[in-house]
């Protein structure tokens, strides 16, 4: 958290100099001079508990510090690769999510469904071929296109949650966005093969396999057409951190649009402990509704 006394600037999920994780808690002190290269957020007008003096929030997220005290990296740190082959596949349509002209086909690869390591993809195909066992085949261009045959770039959406190309690590602070590559899908019968060689922003090369069945499934947001975007969901040491209000009922579902946790708030934010890691989630709070990953 960076402070002048008048406003914040809290940044979370920050890497250290050359994209490494941070091993020491002291390395950044009061009056260093830092710089951090990520995505700004401003919320107004927010409530917050921790801060109650502060009217205005400046948040970063998913950032990495390029410069300590005029020391720049090395360009040594951090990982330099990622490969993995995955067995399972999970895949569900959102249809008009990413694009009013096609069709979001998000799919998720993954070993074990306890383990934080997996990879998220957003594969662009045309109108009406979208579910069942129908994943159109051939290259898909990792970039910010958002046309027939695209996959989408690893960005954050309005709220700073993951969306598009993204692969995840053991850890919190591993993960990293496909900038750059091609996603390349055949099908022999019914077994499809899934080929990722891209390119993460920090240098990381993304390299993943997958070899199996793929069925669609129709992802539904609980009965919102497009997820709101001012409700202010963050994780910290785990748990889901929800901005409330008292007696407001709260609803968490899977991807599959199921319930997996409801409760009522009893103050001005609500924190939730319960849900396994390892898995994106769907938070309702009145009807505004978020995106998250555990």
């Amino acid at each position: 958290m960076i402070e002048d006394g008048t406003d914040m600037l809290y940044a979370w999920r920050t890497f250290d100099l050359d994209s490494a994780k941070f091993t020491d808690a002291n390395k950044i002190k009061v009056g260093d001079s830092i710089t951090i290269y990520g995505f700004l957020q401003r919320y107004d007008a927010l409530s917050l508990t921790a801060y109650p003096t502060y009217t205005n929030k400046i948040e970063m997220s998913y950032g990495y510090i390029t410069q300590i005290n005029g020391e720049s990296g090395t360009g040594t740190g951090g990982a330099t690769s990622y490969n993995y082959t995955f067995t399972i596949a999970e895949a569900y349509n959102y249809y008009d999510y990413l694009s009013t002209n096609t069709e979001d086909i998000t799919i998720y690869l993954y070993n074990d469904a306890s383990s934080d390591i997996y990879t998220q993809l957003d594969l662009l195909v045309a109108a009406g071929t979208g579910l069942g066992n129908v994943l159109p085949t051939g290259v898909y261009n990792i970039n910010d296109g958002l046309t027939v045959g695209s996959a989408y770039i690893g960005d954050l959406d309005e709220e700073s949650y993951p969306i598009g190309c993204w692969a995840f690590g053991e850890g919190d602070d591993d993960y990293w966005d496909m900038t750059s590559g091609t996603v390349t899908i055949t099908k022999t019968g019914t077994t499809y093969t899934i080929v990722i060689n891209a390119l993460a922003s920090d240098g990381t090369t993304i390299n993943v396999t997958y070899t199996g069945a793929v069925n669609i499934a129709e992802g539904e947001f609980v009965g919102v057409e497009n997820i709101e975007a001012n409700l202010n969901v963050y994780t910290k040491n785990g748990n889901i951190i929800i901005p409330s209000e008292a007696g407001q009922k709260i609803v968490v579902y899977n991807m599959a649009g199921q319930e997996i946790y409801s409760t009522t708030a009893k103050s001005v934010e609500t924190a939730i402990s319960s849900i396994s890691a390892g898995q994106m989630v769907i938070v309702r709070a009145g009807n505004k509704t978020a995106k998250v990953v555990l």
